[in-house]
């Protein structure tokens, strides 16, 4: 399993582009994922300077309705001329946060590339996409604060990617708005094990109760996974879970280059 970050709000290098986004490119069996583009061109432009080649991509998942995941989708169909994009049925849905808009361009959603994902789907007997995970009591504090057309969003645009290798067990996920443990738990009951590793940004970055961390931290240690993180976790979300977590969270940034 190779595991590229090509995106992420920092970076292992000054040679490498930064925003607030995300961006994984994963290898596995002889067959590319993309997880998410982004909001803009600047994981393509990393992509190359990594030497990773975005047209061979064989699937890509646009992870959620947010611009820092999806906002950058139109430069991959560019660069790549066959793979199929997953979306959810509300992906393109007007999505805003505390009044502000966040979703994608609605322009785009028309694409003929776009493949909507039922809230279980197989793209190959190794790699599956799941949603509508139920939110548990350690979703993320401004979870009610988000909303999907003028309507509470319950992030039923929010799909997650499973990846099997020698039976190791592999999660990622865009912003883990339904909550970290909760997806964690899901992918264990579709699986029939605990993920081994697991990649995502934990939605913590606006959190600010220790004690909150501290319950999601414990229940992060008792998976027994190793969680990469980064993005809309916050610094100070992730200095205080890896007190507890200590090697088992580790960094996601731009440039890095995993193979496990």
């Amino acid at each position: 399993m190779r595991v590229v970050v090509l995106l992420e709000n920092t970076a292992s290098s000054s040679a490498m582009r930064i925003c607030h986004g995300l961006s994984l490119y994963i290898e596995t069996g002889g067959i590319s994922f993309l997880l998410d583009m982004g909001p803009n061109a600047m994981f393509a432009q990393n992509a190359q300077s990594l030497g990773v080649d975005l047209s061979q991509v064989r699937f890509a998942v646009v992870s959620h309705g947010h611009y820092d995941h999806g906002g950058g989708v139109d430069v991959f169909l560019r660069r790549n001329g066959q793979a199929p994009v997953y979306i959810r049925p509300t992906t393109f849905a007007p999505h805003n946060y505390l009044g502000k808009p966040v979703g994608l361009r609605s322009t785009l959603k028309t694409h003929k590339r776009f493949c909507i994902a039922q809230s279980v789907q197989e793209l190959t007997p190794n790699a599956l996409l799941f949603s509508q995970v139920a939110p548990d009591c350690l979703c993320p504090p401004d979870f009610s604060l988000f909303q999907e057309a003028s309507q509470p969003d319950l992030f039923h645009h929010e799909h997650n990617l499973l990846l099997t290798e020698r039976n190791t067990l592999f999660l990622f996920a865009g912003c883990a708005h339904c909550g970290i443990t909760a997806i964690v738990n899901r992918a264990s009951q579709l699986a029939g094990k605990m993920p081994d590793y697991v990649f995502s940004g934990f939605h913590l970055a606006n959190c600010q109760d220790p004690a909150y961390l501290t319950r999601i931290a414990n229940a992060l240690i008792s998976t027994g996974a190793q969680f990469y993180t980064g993005h809309c976790t916050g610094p100070l979300a992730y200095a205080h879970l890896q007190q507890y977590l200590g090697t088992q969270l580790l960094p996601m940034t731009a440039g890095m280059d995993l193979l496990i």
